[in-house]
């Protein structure tokens, strides 16, 4: 279940097949929007444009910028696939994700986006519909405090935080409440004893 995949089922479900869409982005959601029979326009400056889609986007430029912001201002509506900040690469290091391109158009705009991706539980929801299990029965893994972890919160699925992420210990005593995951591990291979601790955490 990508954000974009999620992009497609809410745009899907509101009737959108066959509206036309302005996407900064990468492949994923062209290839998403595409199989909903929407129309992915190129140039939003002279053609309407009924949604501004937008996430990760590594070709990100200012022309790009300026036309999501024109379609946003004459009337598209603005989806968000996610709102993560950053984006991590191996050794530790950190690149611009999606968020900071959606943050970026939303200034240029002065408009709230509709957010698909976490913390919204709008994708994670839809997920659990498919496979047919309810919240209880989920554990929701990730690496990031504000994101997968407060999705896991809002649908009441188990949450465990990995820390070979973004998120640090430093990070995880300084979250409030509702970003404090049920479990903690350092590394993936330690998630199935770990486990054994969930009848005690959902109690």
């Amino acid at each position: 279940m990508t954000s974009s995949y999620a992009t497609a089922l809410y745009l899907k479900e509101r009737g959108a097949c066959g509206a036309s869409v302005f996407i900064v982005g990468e492949e994923g959601p062209r290839v998403e929007l595409s199989a909903i029979g929407m129309e992915i326009v190129n140039d939003s400056l002279d053609t309407h444009v009924d949604y501004v889609v937008v996430g990760m986007d590594r070709n990100f430029t200012y022309e790009k910028l300026t036309k999501a912001q024109q379609a946003i201002l004459n009337g598209a509506q603005f989806i968000a696939t996610n709102r993560d900040a950053t984006y991590p690469l191996e050794g530790g290091k950190v690149v611009p994700g999606g968020g900071a391109l959606v943050a970026a158009i939303e200034v240029a705009t002065g408009v709230t986006p509709v957010l698909i991706g976490k913390p919204e539980p709008t994708a994670m929801q839809k997920l659990l519909d498919i496979a047919h299990t309810s919240p209880k029965e989920a554990v929701i893994v990730g690496d990031r405090l504000d994101t997968d972890v407060l999705v896991g919160k809002r649908l009441g699925a188990v949450t465990v935080l990995v820390l070979t992420g973004v998120t640090t210990e430093a990070d995880l005593r300084q979250a409030p409440p509702e970003c404090q995951p049920d479990i903690v591990i350092r590394q993936l291979s330690e998630i199935l004893d770990k486990m054994a601790l969930v009848p005690e955490q959902r109690a």
